[in-house]
């Protein structure tokens, strides 16, 4: 695929509904989805209606924010 990876996610607890998770795996210097090629390694979310969106990493120790709040 492009240089980049689909991965499938299979729900198997009863929330999950069986439902079936699409992600895209791009690595660094390689075109994705949206057409334009980063120095970052990306993912996107394959969406319901067909659409795909870029997914944003967290922070490391994200949490940290929130326990001082």
């Amino acid at each position: 695929m492009d240089g980049y990876f689909e991965v499938r996610v299979h729900g198997t607890n009863s929330g999950a509904n069986n439902a079936v998770l699409t992600f895209f795996l791009v690595p660094p210097n390689v075109s994705g989805l949206d057409g334009t090629t980063s120095n970052d390694k990306r993912v996107f979310q394959a969406l319901a209606n067909g659409e795909t969106q870029l997914m944003e990493y967290q922070k490391e120790k994200w949490w940290t924010e929130y326990q001082s709040q």
